[in-house]
């Protein structure tokens, strides 16, 4: 039984391996920011090359987001799972999944979507925090 055990756990490693070291997507075609670049107000995307789910956002909401009022008052910017937040942001507690989507006003988190729920959901969620 230990053995069964001790395999389904390295399967599991090596999966995640597999899908962390992984390339071709679209979400690693899109550019990624620097922490010292991202302003008081944003939407702060983390995101991974090896992301099924942020390449479902790139292709539904990521590519025309730049065009709506939201990213007027929100920019998007996506930033890579393990860049660590510095100053200003240092006091962001950092994703546990990708995507996750990080809504800041004056450099403070004021909401946070772990995941892509698809298009609806997500414009849905964005919604409750960027209205006043």
């Amino acid at each position: 039984m230990k053995i069964k055990t001790i395999g389904l756990k390295l399967t599991t490693v090596l999966m995640t391996v597999m899908m962390l070291c992984s390339s071709a997507s679209l979400a690693s075609d899109a550019p990624l920011s620097e922490i010292s670049a991202i302003p008081e107000t944003a939407l702060i995307m983390v995101t991974s090359p090896s992301c099924p789910w942020c390449d479902a956002f790139e292709e539904d909401v990521g590519h025309i987001y730049g065009k709506t009022p939201e990213s007027a008052q929100f920019p998007l910017h996506r930033i890579d799972y393990f860049t660590k937040f510095t100053a200003p942001l240092a006091h962001i507690k950092a994703a546990s999944v990708t995507p996750t989507f990080i809504v800041i006003k004056d450099h403070q988190e004021i909401g946070r979507i772990e995941g892509y729920p698809g298009d609806e959901m997500f414009w849905w969620r964005f919604s409750e925090f960027t209205q006043n």
